[in-house]
């Protein structure tokens, strides 16, 4: 579930609020950043201290395709491990449109990905063939994906977007 999460995950750009500008004007600054390999994920609050630094995450073919299988290829290091309680937050919005908005048990799905907690920290590497629906409705998926300890602490914060074509 979550490779197939990460695939589509979004970048919402960075948006001026002001109600008036002699009381207030508020700057919600773009806290992200490019991961290197070909994809369309970047890492979101990348000013914030998150505990997997990663290398780079591949999406073969880039964009996905309705009716391809995609290959998803990530590295990194994970500087803490990922034991029960621990849980990742995923939202996932059809245009303006929210599909998704759900907390799902971290271990549970690395158990999807033949993996299983604990997830010892140390250098990861990750490949895995999702297969993609071919009836997807055209337009902009976006996705996030927020990962955290059972303490609480991030382990990573990811956001996407794709755009399916007719």
């Amino acid at each position: 579930m979550i490779t197939r999460v990460l695939a589509t995950t979004a970048l919402l750009a960075a948006r001026v609020l002001a109600q008036d500008e002699q009381v207030f004007n508020i700057v919600i600054e773009q806290d992200n950043r490019e991961i290197p390999g070909d994809s369309p994920i970047e890492l979101c609050m990348a000013s914030d201290e998150q505990l997997l630094d990663i290398e780079s995450i591949v999406l073969d073919p880039n964009p996905p395709e309705p009716g391809v299988n995609l290959t998803i290829s990530a590295k990194g290091t994970l500087n803490s491990p990922v034991v029960e309680g621990s849980y990742v937050d995923i939202v996932v919005n059809y245009g303006f449109i929210q599909l998704i908005r759900q907390r799902y048990d971290l271990c549970e799905v690395l158990g999807k990905v033949e993996l299983e907690c604990p997830l010892d920290k140390g250098y990861l590497e990750l490949t895995r063939e999702v297969a993609i629906p071919e009836a997807i409705p055209p337009g902009l998926y976006s996705v996030s994906a927020q990962a955290f300890t059972d303490e609480d602490e991030l382990l990573t914060c990811l956001q996407g977007e794709v755009t399916f074509d007719m």
